[in-house]
């Protein structure tokens, strides 16, 4: 499996969360929000070890600089589909970011053995434009949403010759989403979300194209 954090522990499927809560539910996906959480401290040292390049990208896009602190790790979001045993847990921004009609969260996806993979910033701005930013890999997707169809251009955030660069399925995941949302009709589903779970929605059908293709 490609982006595959080897530093980073399995969770434990049947014991990660101590209380959920049902906040959207549509056709074929679902996100809970989950305010006790037993591994998360193992959750956010994960994320910590790719806080150098967090603080690069967001002070460079946004003009500040987040840290990993400032992303709320008491609440644990966790996004999913009928499609796919690909989950993906999100942090949101603690920030008000609404001056710039901007929604950031932090992603990380679990596959059905429990293994986390692909630690992402996932930037969302006026429900139009999703960027998924790995901090893992340095990969860069951008899709652009208009009348029922999804532009997407895949690149790099970071240089080709890092070593934190992996190669793999980033190319082929942003493909996948493009087609889902374009030519299956999923972005009808995700227009009826409300916009303080958007984010969340969008990353849940992420995981079924990372399921396919990492």
């Amino acid at each position: 499996m490609c982006y595959l954090e080897k530093e980073s522990p399995s969770v434990e499927p049947n014991n990660e969360l101590l209380s959920t809560t049902l906040v959207v539910e549509g056709d074929g996906f679902k996100v809970v929000k989950a305010d006790k959480i037993s591994n998360r401290e193992k959750l956010y040292n994960i994320f910590s070890l790719h806080e150098e390049l967090l603080e690069a990208i967001s002070l460079e896009r946004y003009g500040i600089r987040l840290g990993v602190n400032d992303f709320d790790f008491d609440q644990l979001d966790i996004s999913s589909t009928e499609w796919s045993a690909n989950k993906a847990f999100s942090f949101r921004c603690k920030n008000d970011l609404s001056d710039m009609n901007l929604q950031l969260i932090l992603t990380i996806f679990v596959d059905d053995s429990g293994d986390l993979f692909n630690a992402s910033l996932v930037e969302v701005i006026d429900r139009r434009q999703l960027s998924l930013l790995s901090l893992a890999s340095g990969d860069e997707s951008n899709f652009i949403f208009s009348n029922d169809k999804v532009a997407g251009k895949f690149s790099s955030i970071i240089a080709k010759d890092s070593k934190a660069r992996i190669s793999g399925c980033g190319q082929e995941t942003m493909n996948c989403i493009s087609d889902v949302y374009s030519n299956h009709g999923w972005w009808s589903v995700a227009v009826s979300v409300e916009t303080a779970f958007f984010p969340q929605t969008m990353v849940a059908f992420a995981a079924v194209c990372a399921a396919k293709n990492c």
